[in-house]
């Protein structure tokens, strides 16, 4: 229930009088919160809701029918129609089915067909440009919310211009607690536009609507990294890498990490600091006492458990000290067999520097089609990967613009064998779904 609202029904009620309903009135209206507060501007499709129920059309003749297609490629599923309706109707057909929402809503910008809002451009004239854009995008994560299951994950780019007021909008709607993080992404090369700042970036916003429920993110390995191949061993002819330093000096102060590591001519080797063990041998432990006191990336029974994954390299740059206090003739760094590291996969990085919009403008015109602000399928495809989720979930893209998002699911299904199934949705203003996002399906399925 919004403001006005609340103030209507204070001044309907009639067992108080004047003096009562203002003081209620004057307390709405200086209580202050934390978060979003603006004015709600209801849309022409909203209010055809109140009285309208949709109801969605097959198009049997407009079926895209792949001639390789078995019972086991899934169909996915084009709706062209307002978003607010399909999502709408999506409710009695999809609540709590969708595994991954991703979405690419206006940003906002204020520049000319950027924005429509009840049939009218949104410019940086308007005093109600952000109120207008957070009614519109707060009733579609509402339903976006209620159609991911408890372990759904919504990925959302934007913009400057949106950023800040949409990850509190998302606040709102999924919880603090819920947000997975905030990707920066590079969108386009440096260029000289811009009086104080080139811009080049923009984010993808995810939060999950049961954090509680959802598995770690999972990144694929960087194959490239493990250059050299064991000689000898349990693991002979596997590939691994040994550079990464046992001793960082970013990682924080903590205890159980700071210890004597005995070296192959038989010295003790520590992080730098002031406080050392007691003990000269292997494993003697001390304190830290303050941030001068760094720390090694295992804690002492990690090391006892896996110190032959150590490699000892000899240097005369060693960041690390001996037992008295001198610069020590070792570096020690941890080896990473690639098919163990595989499995576990690495944490996704919260900057993406690999898919600019570039590469999505040249693909779309290989097809033929006019439409200049199409996400690369690489991006979404990425999103999709790191949920580490199965096989053959629902992906949902309620703006679907060019059609990325059934692009990404397709591709990605193609390179593991998946059936993921892909619902897009998308009006048809300028014609967008007659000739760009349908003639798009047609040549990628």
């Amino acid at each position: 229930m919004n403001k006005k609202e609340i103030l209507d029904k204070i001044k309907g009620l009639d067992s108080l009088d004047n003096t009562e309903k203002a003081y209620l009135v004057n307390l709405v209206n200086t209580t202050k919160k934390y978060g979003l507060v603006w004015e709600d501007k209801t849309e022409d499709v909203e209010e055809e809701l109140r009285t309208k129920l949709p109801i969605l059309k097959e198009v049997k003749e407009r079926a895209i029918i792949n001639d390789t297609e078995t019972e086991k490629y899934p169909n996915h599923i084009l709706i062209e129609g307002d978003n607010l309706h399909a999502l709408t109707t999506l409710t009695f057909t999809h609540e709590g089915k969708i595994d991954v929402v991703y979405i690419d809503p206006p940003y906002n910008t204020g520049s000319k067909e950027d924005f429509i809002y009840n049939d009218h451009y949104v410019d940086k004239e308007d005093s109600f440009r952000h109120s207008k854009w957070l009614s519109f995008m707060s009733k579609r994560l509402e339903i976006a919310k209620r159609l991911l299951k408890d372990d759904g994950v919504i990925f959302c780019s934007i913009g400057d211009d949106e950023n800040a007021q949409l990850t509190l909008l998302f606040n709102e709607i999924f919880t603090e607690n819920n947000k997975l993080g905030a990707v920066t992404r590079l969108a386009k090369p440096a260029d000289d536009q811009g009086n104080y700042f080139s811009s080049s970036k923009d984010y993808v916003l995810a939060f999950s609507k049961n954090i509680k429920v959802l598995p770690r993110f999972k990144d694929s390995v960087n194959e490239s990294l493990y250059k050299k191949i064991e000689k000898d061993g349990p693991k002979k002819g596997e590939k691994y890498r040994d550079d990464v330093a046992f001793y960082q000096a970013a990682l924080g102060v903590r205890p159980n990490l700071r210890y004597y590591v005995k070296c192959p001519d038989g010295s003790l080797v520590i992080p730098p600091g002031n406080v050392f063990p007691d003990n000269k041998i292997d494993g003697a432990q001390s304190i830290p006492q303050s941030g001068d006191d760094k720390c090694w990336r295992w804690s002492l029974e990690k090391y006892k458990k896996e110190q032959h994954l150590l490699v000892f390299k000899k240097t005369k740059r060693s960041p690390l000290l001996d037992e008295n206090g001198n610069r020590a003739s070792y570096n020690i760094y941890t080896k990473s067999y690639l098919s163990e590291r595989s499995k576990k996969g690495t944490s996704p990085r919260d900057y993406i520097d690999k898919f600019i919009n570039r590469k999505g403008a040249d693909l779309i015109k290989q097809y033929d089609i006019k439409f200049s602000y199409s996400k690369p399928y690489e991006l979404i495809e990425h999103l999709i990967k790191i949920t580490n989720k199965p096989k053959d979930i629902t992906v949902l893209d309620f703006f679907a613009g060019s059609g990325t998002t059934l692009q990404s699911t397709l591709s990605l299904n193609s390179l593991d064998n998946g059936s993921r199934k892909c619902i897009i949705t998308t009006n048809n203003e300028g014609d967008i779904c007659d000739t760009v996002t349908y003639p798009r399906a047609q040549r990628i399925l």
